[in-house]
């Protein structure tokens, strides 16, 4: 079911918008040089052309850990998630609309939108925090329906609300076969670098919590290299059991909240890092929480991404999997068509 369309479409034939129309838009952080004042070279070079990326309504980056820049809407026909022959159309930078998918809803939003959604919340001191999960045939798996994790998490509470991006080809050719237009694949690990580009411009506090200290001693590293400005308030790697347990995750959001974190993100994989914020995260004292599970670890480089090719031609899983068998066999080889059946039932 699709509801709350929300300028999903361009203009109608003979319409206008004007410079007033549009939201507010925040451009590179400058720093001073002796020549005047400049763009960073690292924010250039993470970010891509601005203007190109208006013009082709996605944000694209190149950041030396990935060197691909960002997938695009492949041309139609060659897009595995578009039917032959289609004539989708983009969304507009501000669009928003709501579907249902597999008894859980999607948000949907374009690509540098969402980016401005998402750095908007974390400096806002008032409403409902701000937790961002992705929408993919794992978490299909988890919160959709018959999911054994969807009566524990998900669920929007007056203090903390749920913004779940699309992700995963399967779900992206569901939604745009319902809606014709060609909503983006917002997967975290392609958010990650341009929300924090963004916190590092509006002097956002980010926190990360997960994964393994020795991967955030490499996070640092790269922290410091490509978003120098950006305020890093704490590193946390709690182990399984520490997440699990409700005493000890109660002293980790402690410690968050004594940081004075603004966006937080989360990589505790799924479904533990979606049940952890909703039970934790209004703690935290975080004003976003970003469930990207592995996306830390890619931007780390201690897990190597699939390469573009595989991005856009919806083979992620099998490169994932080819990588690292043990661990994600049984989500790609059992839980998958599992998920895969109740997408289209």
């Amino acid at each position: 079911m699709e509801r709350d369309l929300d300028l999903s479409f361009p203009p109608a034939h003979g319409a206008t918008l004007s410079d007033d129309d549009a939201p507010s838009t925040w451009t590179p952080p400058t720093r001073p040089t002796k020549h005047g004042i400049r763009t960073s070279p690292r924010t250039r070079q993470l970010l891509g052309s601005r203007s190109a990326a208006a013009a082709a309504g996605v944000w694209r980056h190149r950041p030396a850990h990935e060197p691909q820049s960002l997938p695009r809407p492949a041309p139609s026909g060659d897009d595995p998630a578009e039917p032959a022959g289609s004539e989708l159309r983009p969304p507009l930078r501000w669009a928003r609309a709501t579907v249902t998918v597999a008894g859980f809803d999607v948000h949907l939003r374009a690509y540098d939108g969402v980016v401005d959604e998402i750095g908007e919340a974390s400096v806002r001191r008032f409403g409902p925090v701000m937790a961002v999960a992705s929408a993919n045939l794992d978490h299909v798996y988890h919160f959709g329906r018959g999911g054994l994790a969807a009566p524990r998490a998900m669920a929007d509470t007056g203090v903390l609300t749920w913004l779940t991006l699309l992700d995963g080809i399967p779900i992206v050719a569901v939604v745009r076969g319902r809606t014709g237009v060609r909503w983006p694949r917002l997967a975290g690990a392609d958010l990650l670098v341009p929300v924090l580009a963004r916190a590092e411009q509006d002097g956002i506090r980010v926190g990360f919590l997960g994964g393994q200290e020795t991967m955030h001693v490499e996070l640092r590293r790269v922290v410091a290299r490509d978003f120098p400005q950006l305020v890093v308030s704490g590193y946390w790697a709690p182990d399984p059991s520490e997440v699990d347990d409700r005493a000890r995750s109660d002293e980790l959001a402690e410690q968050v909240r004594h940081s004075r974190t603004d966006l937080l993100v989360v990589g505790l994989g799924k479904p533990r890092q979606e049940v952890w914020i909703q039970e934790h995260g209004e703690q935290t004292g975080a004003r976003v929480l970003l469930a990207f599970g592995a996306s830390a670890d890619f931007l780390a480089g201690q897990v190597k991404r699939a390469p573009a090719v595989f991005r856009e031609t919806g083979m992620e899983w099998a490169y994932r999997l080819a990588m690292e068998p043990r661990r994600l066999a049984h989500r790609y080889l059992v839980d998958g068509p599992v998920a895969l059946s109740r997408l289209v039932r």
